[in-house]
């Protein structure tokens, strides 16, 4: 949770006052969220991995099967990034992001 990163980043800039800190935002693919459906992509692999025995091919084949790209869109909350970089500038770190996944099926790729 985002709630006590501040909490985090000023313990460690008192601990090591002359560190660099880096901050890493990535966006996980269960941040994806099916627009017809108004299920998320961990709710559909939840759903249709108890469909599918949990096996993860198929799981992830059944979750996505019949959608399109189009019908994805990522669900990022946007006061996060506002929140990191309020406590990275506090804290004088830098906030490093990671790609985003152009659609729901590369997100299921990299991860």
């Amino acid at each position: 949770s985002h709630d006590n990163l501040d909490v985090l980043a000023k313990r460690l800039r008192e601990r090591f006052p002359k560190a660099t800190i880096i901050f890493v935002v990535t966006r996980p693919p269960f941040l994806f969220r099916h627009d017809p459906s108004d299920k998320s992509l961990k709710e559909l692999l939840q759903i249709n991995g108890a469909r599918q025995g949990w096996d993860p091919e198929m799981v992830v084949e059944s979750a996505l099967n019949g959608t399109k790209p189009e019908e994805w869109s990522l669900q990022d909350p946007p006061e996060l990034m506002e929140k990191v970089r309020e406590v990275a500038k506090a804290v004088k770190g830098h906030v490093f992001e990671l790609r985003v996944p152009k659609d729901q099926f590369e997100a299921i790729r990299w991860y």
